[in-house]
């Protein structure tokens, strides 16, 4: 295991409010807090390398959760997956409309990607994989937003081309577990997960190993960003 960089702690009411304004705002600047970045994209570079020698006879499939407006971690992603020379598909998922119909107009000529606009978990997962494990001082303010998104009629009903060998989560801290057991049914036995762990002292990750064996389990600092990602497979 690689050890990542230890975070510096903020007062928990503004890491709350902090991350607060980047569920809501975070993508509206497009590259503000998105992962785009050499670091980044190396790491991509060499899962996508891992998963090419398991591959023969068909495409890498690549699913992205949090996709924004298309302009940050898309594009990391896509160039990686251009470097390799290999065909791929790329499908990101995107829940909020304005950021998905910017997603949708910046990729619509490019072949190998396709923007749906859904989110990549299922309604009931709010009651049973997310209020769960909000911290204290995130209660208030992460299940006054949450709850605005129940109503939603975009859930995930469209399924990606299978199996998903990479899946990238740059979504809304806390939404990770519903988005890794959303992919299950997709995912093979060398499928590779990349997610930034955007809870102090890994806590994305900590809710994940309390319900999913994870194996390989990796944490990678990137330079200039907030946090770190780390990367894993199922057992």
């Amino acid at each position: 295991m690689v050890p990542g960089r230890t975070m510096k702690k903020r007062p928990i009411r503004k890491r709350a409010l902090s991350a607060l304004k980047r569920l809501v705002f975070r993508r509206g600047t497009l590259l503000s807090g998105q992962l785009r970045n050499s670091d980044f994209e190396k790491l991509l570079s060499q899962q996508l390398s891992l998963l090419a020698s398991t591959v023969r006879d068909r495409s890498l499939n690549i699913v992205e959760v949090g996709t924004g407006s298309g302009k940050g971690s898309t594009i990391s992603v896509y160039e990686a997956a251009k470097r390799l020379g290999q065909p791929f598909t790329l499908t990101g998922y995107e829940c909020n409309p304005d950021l998905y119909q910017r997603a949708a107009d910046q990729w619509k000529n490019v072949n190998e990607v396709r923007i749906v606009h859904e989110f990549f978990m299922a309604q009931s997962d709010f009651s049973s994989r997310v209020y769960p494990h909000i911290l204290p001082g995130d209660q208030e303010e992460y299940r006054r937003t949450f709850q605005k998104y129940e109503s939603a009629t975009n859930f995930f009903s469209t399924p990606p081309a299978t199996p998903v060998d990479l899946l990238v989560i740059d979504s809304v801290r806390y939404t990770h577990l519903a988005a890794v057991t959303c992919a299950q049914p997709f995912l093979s036995v060398h499928s590779i997960v990349v997610m930034e762990d955007d809870i102090p002292d890994y806590g994305e990750t900590k809710i994940l190993e309390r319900h999913l064996a994870l194996k390989d389990l990796n944490h990678h600092p990137i330079a200039n960003h907030d946090w770190p990602i780390v990367s894993f497979r199922l057992r």
